[in-house]
């Protein structure tokens, strides 16, 4: 009689038992899937904001060496130059400067600075919730400019308007959840 027992014991899975832990598997995989999926554009987002605030910190002190060697209105020279060339590391996806975008075959993830345009690009990867005034292809446009007094509103730096700084800003409008600029 033992041996009965131990022989139902042996006997293995049922179908059914089989059944159930393929499709729990499969739950498990597509769960994984896109968890991972959403991931990936978080991951985008927070690699995009740690080169942005690299590029702040960097700028911030060519500012105050520029304001220590001549002054606050030194600081002019700065508006519009290439961020990447203030920094000691650049990122892995940096391709360098282009005169045009269209000289060039740029992938998704490069970082560019557009020399005719003054303009630092980054192409987004993963452009899941990424909204922007500027369509196809995805890409964030970032430039150096001056911060100062716009003492008459038209939009414009005169000779006579104080100077207070310098910061990268976008320069189009645009969403993407969790990004903060």
């Amino acid at each position: 009689m033992t041996s009965s027992k131990h022989e139902e014991s042996q006997r293995g899975f049922t179908l059914l038992e089989l059944a159930l832990v393929v499709s729990f598997i499969a739950i498990m995989v597509v769960i994984a899937i896109d968890r991972m999926w959403t991931l990936r554009s978080e991951a985008e987002k927070a690699s995009v904001m740690q080169v942005v605030g690299s590029l702040r910190s960097a700028l911030g002190l060519q500012m105050a060496k520029k304001v220590v060697d001549g002054g606050i209105r030194a600081i002019v020279e700065l508006e519009g130059a290439n961020p990447m060339d203030m920094l000691g590391v650049k990122p892995s996806r940096y391709i360098g400067e282009v005169t045009q975008e269209s000289e060039v075959q740029i992938e998704p993830g490069d970082w560019y600075f557009v020399t005719s345009s003054r303009h630092l690009i980054y192409r987004l990867q993963f452009p899941e919730g990424f909204q922007s005034e500027i369509g196809d292809p995805p890409r964030l446009r970032l430039k150096i400019q001056l911060e100062y007094d716009d003492n008459n509103k038209n939009g414009r730096r005169d000779a006579h308007e104080r100077v207070s700084g310098l910061d990268i800003y976008a320069v189009d409008e645009f969403t993407w959840p969790g990004f903060a600029h």
